[in-house]
């Protein structure tokens, strides 16, 4: 459960969560601040499993500043069981992960992923990242529960995750949700099409960015920490074997990497936070995170121009960008997916719905990784909703038949703040 208080629009969002097999359902209500009165409610699915795309502070605050024999000591390996090693401080290792690499890379990794990482936490001295430490701090010193590193998971072990180990790195557990007999959270699996050799600095910043995952932050649920804080504290900028001079767009995403890794925000729809993070995806070139989160703002707020803003924004004068400024009838497939998106932000599933229908019909496909993504998650949505409201129409072969019934006493009781 999750409660936050948004000052600037004099409203509280209640988000309740619940995990179906490889999706996680999210239910939300929104009350006016002083009369408490819900104004909205509705709910969304997101993809439960973190994967990274190929792409009192005292006691942890002492271990980032260790002297180099100390450092050493720190991390040595010794066996634990049959199945793993541990490193001095509590990692375990699975056996199989000696199959890609040696001890001496994979334990001084390790180490430098939470060295360099805590330090990097520790110079911001933001609240966002004090707080990061505490929960970094929790997660290395549960000594009943140490973070694992798995490295035999196969593409057929994690295909009923929705995870596919060409286009990911790396997965993680985010809270014990995620467990299963064999993987008990906290927990990394790690890819083994990947090269780990080939880039020590990258596997560090990956093994940060998971044990980021570990503390409890989920993409699109919860402020975007993973992949900010990684861009923070491992920017390719700051390799030490980098080719190249950075280009000036790669800074400027550091910059608001390490503004969005320190701050606190109102919460996932805050204005502010949005308007950072939409700079940071922008800036990088990566913007599949980003409209899921602009999806929950749509939803909380039908009828606000904003998260049409930020899209224009994103598309760079694009395709979509053009027609969402546009007021010509929707004939090509850009002008049906602004369509798409405008009646969605409004509030008009129904609509919205008809204009995938149609875009289905004339057989028009997006080759676009943005466009597509854009696509797919609203009407991944409206699939969704489309069980509980029959006018939308979207029924027929539907993937989520079966999550809507399992979660349809979840989904039942409304959202309250009593």
């Amino acid at each position: 459960m999750n409660i936050s208080t948004y000052k600037s629009r004099n409203e509280i969002v209640k988000r309740e969560s619940e995990s179906f097999g490889r999706y996680i359902v999210v239910k939300f209500g929104v009350f006016d601040l002083k009369t408490k009165k819900l104004k909205v409610s509705g709910a969304s699915v997101i993809n439960k499993y973190q994967e990274e795309d190929l792409n009192c502070l005292e006691p942890i605050i002492k271990s980032a500043t260790m002297s180099e024999t100390q450092l050493e000591d720190f991390s040595k390996f010794v066996e634990f069981n049959d199945r793993f090693f541990q490193t001095q401080y509590g990692v375990l290792v699975e056996k199989s992960c000696l199959e890609k690499s040696n001890r001496k890379y994979i334990e001084s990794n390790i180490l430098k992923s939470y060295k360099d990482g805590l330090s990097c936490l520790q110079e911001l001295d933001g609240e966002g990242s004090k707080e990061l430490l505490l929960k970094m701090n929790n997660l290395f010193s549960d000594s009943d529960n140490k973070p694992k590193i798995f490295c035999s998971e196969t593409n057929a072990d994690i295909k009923s995750k929705g995870i596919n180990w060409t286009d990911a790195k790396a997965y993680a557990s985010a809270s014990d949700e995620f467990s299963s007999d064999e993987m008990k959270h906290p927990f990394i699996s790690l890819g083994q099409q990947w090269r780990w050799q080939d880039n020590a600095y990258s596997f560090r910043g990956t093994l940060f960015h998971e044990f980021i995952h570990n503390t409890g932050c989920i993409h699109t649920k919860t402020i975007e920490k993973s992949y900010t804080c990684q861009t923070c504290c491992f920017s390719e900028i700051d390799n030490p074997n980098a080719m190249m001079s950075p280009a000036q767009s790669a800074v400027e995403q550091k910059e608001v990497a390490c503004k969005i890794c320190r701050s606190t925000y109102e919460g996932i729809t805050d204005k502010n936070y949005l308007r950072d993070y939409a700079k940071f995806s922008i800036l990088g070139g990566q913007t599949s995170f980003l409209l899921p989160v602009l999806k929950s703002y749509m939803k909380e707020r039908p009828g606000d121009d904003f998260a049409v803003e930020i899209f224009v924004e994103a598309d760079n004068n694009g395709p979509l960008a053009k027609a969402l400024l546009s007021n010509k009838g929707p004939v090509t497939k850009y002008e049906l997916l602004a369509e798409i998106v405008k009646e969605y932000a409004k509030g008009n599933y129904v609509q919205s719905a008809k204009f995938i229908r149609k875009l289905k019909q004339e057989r028009k496909y997006f080759t676009n990784n943005q466009y597509s993504s854009i696509y797919e998650e609203i009407e991944k949505d409206l699939l969704f909703m489309s069980f509980g409201n029959l006018e939308i129409k979207l029924q027929a072969d539907n993937p989520f038949n079966s999550l809507f019934k399992q979660s349809k006493d979840f989904l039942s009781s409304p959202v309250s703040l009593k």
